[in-house]
């Protein structure tokens, strides 16, 4: 599963993208270069903050215990949401 989002900020357009696979690796690009890759067993919710030209970019995993409700995922830039680029 890839999620990505693309946002504007004073120096231009910005994508950020995160993987979480099936096995539990996670790996998070900005602007198409590989900025986190790491493999964690605890599949509950997680958040990564990254600095994007002085701003802060984080993007969430939120996980519902005890539901069959999908897992659901978020992006952030200075603390506004980013709608999701649907591909």
């Amino acid at each position: 599963m890839i999620k990505t989002w693309e946002f504007e900020l004073e120096d231009g357009k910005h994508t950020i993208s995160l993987e979480h696979t099936w096995d539990s690796r996670r790996v998070i690009w900005l602007d198409k270069e590989m900025i986190i890759e790491e493999t964690v067993y605890n599949n509950l919710g997680y958040e990564y903050s990254v600095d994007c030209g002085g701003h802060v970019c984080c993007v969430k995993s939120i996980a519902y215990m005890w539901s069959f409700r999908p897992r659901s995922y978020e992006c952030r830039v200075d603390g506004n949401l980013v709608k999701e680029r649907l591909t």
